[in-house]
């Protein structure tokens, strides 16, 4: 499982996120997923993330959490998978599967705002921007 053992790794060497200002929540928030969340079966809401991580002592937003702690982490490779809708949620990716499920996220999210960027250009260009 290549992206569980590049999660545990991450706990132990940070590589360059080492001293980024966020490094302790990133690694409390991987920590939290690698215990209860690995693989789809096991996804978290955001919203339990969170409590987990206020209870820990990081009280974030989760703007902030999605910028500035899951955006670095994706960034350098320590994907994090989600399911948006009902019954969705955060977790480490564990399998062939998993990572399907991750990319059909990626995929919705890519057509829904590409939808949304047409219409943005649609209506400037009907005011002459």
């Amino acid at each position: 499982m290549p992206f569980v053992e590049k999660a545990e790794a991450f706990l132990e060497d940070q590589g360059k996120l080492a001293s980024d200002p966020n490094r302790e929540i990133m690694i409390e928030t991987i920590k939290y997923l690698l215990t209860n969340a690995r693989g789809y079966n096991n996804r978290k809401s955001t919203n339990l993330i969170l409590k987990h991580l206020k209870e820990e002592g990081y009280p974030i937003k989760r703007e902030h959490w999605e910028t500035s702690v899951l955006g670095p982490l994706r960034e350098t490779g320590i994907f994090i998978g989600s399911k948006t809708g009902g019954k969705g949620g955060m977790f480490i990716i564990g399998s062939k599967v998993d990572a399907q499920h991750t990319r059909k996220s990626y995929k919705n999210r890519i057509k829904t705002e590409s939808s949304r960027l047409k219409l943005l250009e649609i209506q400037m260009k009907s005011y002459g921007w």
